[in-house]
């Protein structure tokens, strides 16, 4: 779990620094050290390399199999399900990818694990928008302000 902390504050910084593509490695790398039965920890690390790849084109060839992968089983983990709902905007159907956003954001999941301002939240939220479930998008929006204004938190991982 430690390595996979730091290879997700360190593709963090990656990113900020416009190198998408080496984020996407190290997420890659540390996922694959990860043993099967860490199924939250993994979901987690996949939603954060496929960000990667929808963030910048230049990773997206990284994250192909991954997304694949993620595609294939049962996602829990709120942020792979973020994701998975913006990345069926354009490969599924409005329904689904409502769903997988929905799901994402049930009993403030994603909201609790992730701060308002990472991709994974933005992916959601605006997966809501864009199938015309805008209520419900707002309604998790004002949420997140609420949420972000009496907490003082720091960054921190959904593991």
């Amino acid at each position: 779990a430690v390595r996979a902390t730091a290879a997700a504050a360190l593709a963090a910084v990656l990113a900020f620094l416009a190198r998408a593509d080496d984020a996407a490695t190290v997420l890659r790398d540390a996922l694959r050290t990860l043993d099967e039965d860490e199924r939250n920890l993994r979901g987690w690390l996949r939603g954060e390399l496929i960000v990667m790849g929808l963030v910048d084109l230049r990773a997206k060839e990284l994250v192909a199999e991954e997304l694949e992968v993620a595609r294939g089983e049962e996602p829990t983990s709120p942020p792979l399900l973020a994701v998975l709902a913006y990345e069926a905007l354009t490969g599924g159907t409005a329904d689904e990818a409502a769903d997988l956003a929905d799901r994402a954001l049930q009993e403030g999941g994603l909201l609790a694990a992730l701060p308002i301002e990472h991709p994974s939240v933005f992916f959601s939220i605006s997966t809501l928008i864009a199938t015309d479930r805008r209520e419900q998008a707002e309604r998790c929006l004002d949420a997140a302000a609420a949420s972000a204004v009496s907490s003082d938190d720091a960054y921190r991982p959904a593991v």
